[in-house]
């Protein structure tokens, strides 16, 4: 009678609904990281619109609070300080979908984060303050990211 348990559809039922368990569980793993992707993309939105309200308004941001820039500075430094952020989105988003993304586009961001992003923050003394700001902080993009990003962007 043992010999016989293959004959048996209970066996074959069961063997399907361990199949179908596993695709259920793959299938909401991948929904729950999109759904993550989604969420942490929509918050970098919603970061790059207030940053760039303090530009278009013209009013101090917690950046330039922070650093004491003098108001007669604070119009320029926001101008750089908004696009030095949206890099930093830029290469959070790289740094959060690298699983995904083949590692030659990786590599290229990479690439140029160390000779065309690293050269630009350090010709400017306010730009290499908002950097050590940000990576001292860790503002709002987490230790893991910075700790990566540092690697590429060891500026004193």
């Amino acid at each position: 009678m043992i010999a016989n348990w293959y004959t048996n559809p209970g066996w074959y039922a069961l063997l399907m609904s361990i199949i179908a368990c596993v695709i259920s569980i793959l299938s909401w793993k991948h929904s729950r990281r999109a759904t993550r992707s989604e969420i942490n993309r929509n918050l970098v939105r919603q970061a790059t619109e207030i940053n760039e309200a303090f530009l278009r308004h013209k009013v101090k941001g917690p950046y330039a609070y922070h650093l004491k820039i003098p108001d007669e500075k604070v119009q320029e430094y926001t101008a750089k300080t908004v696009m030095f952020l949206h890099q930093i989105n830029l290469l959070r988003d790289v740094y959060d979908q690298r699983d995904i993304l083949r590692q030659k586009v990786v590599d290229s961001y990479i690439n140029w984060t160390t000779t065309i992003l690293r050269p630009w923050i350090e010709s400017d003394e306010d730009l290499k303050n908002s950097w050590k700001l940000l990576r001292n902080s860790k503002d709002m993009v987490g230790d893991d990211f910075i700790q990566w990003l540092e690697c590429y962007l060891p500026i004193l």
